[in-house]
């Protein structure tokens, strides 16, 4: 079980390139191991289908002075309707052992079972609170996101990671609260799960509030906003304006 991290990346096209490196590490790795006349076989994903899982690791640099309620509120229906475009796939299902012969969108949704605490292991959760900032603690905290799935595709790593961190600016700067625009989920570790299962886009998501929406709906409010977060406060938070605008486009290319 190979694990590869990337450097510490200011630009997101560095960080994409950085992933696919690791493969090519990796690989370089597998290519020794066979020399030696062993059978290798290298698989890139997140379950090994007996049970276990393990995550592909996102960790971005935040402002400490976010209070971790607001940050679980507003970035637990991102994430949980994310795998509609970040998920990279699975047939089966490992929780519910029913039916094996499903397919699903994400790897990792059948894993979670709380909205938030600081394991990775057991009991994973939506939001990880694990606090280790790898920079100034009093000026900022590193978000540990789990929920995510690993890809061979470049356009899905600069999706996932992108809109994530633009997510993430919006919160920083309270755009949710200023904007009158929450989306907090009734049951968000079983919507995970429903978004996982849902392959036409189709299925309501209960909110808090009694509403319902999709998740393809969610994300289109997601992305309204950041539109207009973008013209309001520019991008400067993900790596300048040719960055932001481009993840802004493929955003909603792949929504539309």
């Amino acid at each position: 079980h190979p694990e590869y991290s990337t450097p510490e990346c200011s630009n997101l096209r560095e960080l994409v390139a950085h992933d696919k490196a690791g493969e090519r590490i990796v690989w370089e790795c597998a290519q020794k191991h066979a020399r030696l006349g062993l059978d290798t076989r290298i698989y890139k994903n997140n379950t090994d289908y007996h049970g276990a899982s393990y995550g592909t690791h996102e960790c971005l640099l935040m402002l400490r002075d976010v209070a971790p309620d607001t940050l679980i509120r507003s970035l637990i229906p991102f994430l949980v309707t994310r795998p509609i475009y970040a998920g990279c796939g699975k047939v089966g299902m490992e929780v519910d052992r029913g039916s094996q012969a499903v397919f699903q969108l994400s790897q990792r949704a059948d894993f979670f079972s709380v909205e938030a605490s600081v394991d990775t292991l057991h009991n994973r959760p939506l939001v990880n609170t694990r606090d280790e900032p790898h920079a100034t603690p009093r000026k900022y905290r590193r978000l540990h996101v789990i929920v995510g799935d690993a890809h061979m595709s470049e356009i899905s790593n600069f999706l996932k990671v992108g809109t994530t961190a633009l997510v993430l600016s919006m919160i920083e700067d309270d755009w949710f609260a200023r904007a009158s625009r929450e989306f907090p989920l009734q049951s968000p570790v079983a919507s995970m799960r429903r978004v996982s299962y849902d392959l036409d886009l189709t299925l309501p998501l209960e909110l808090a509030d009694g509403r319902t929406m999709t998740a393809l709906e969610l994300q289109w409010e997601h992305l309204d906003l950041a539109r207009k977060y973008a013209e309001e406060r520019g991008l400067d938070a993900v790596g300048g304006a040719e960055v932001g605008y481009d993840i802004l486009r493929r955003w909603e290319h792949v929504l539309a």
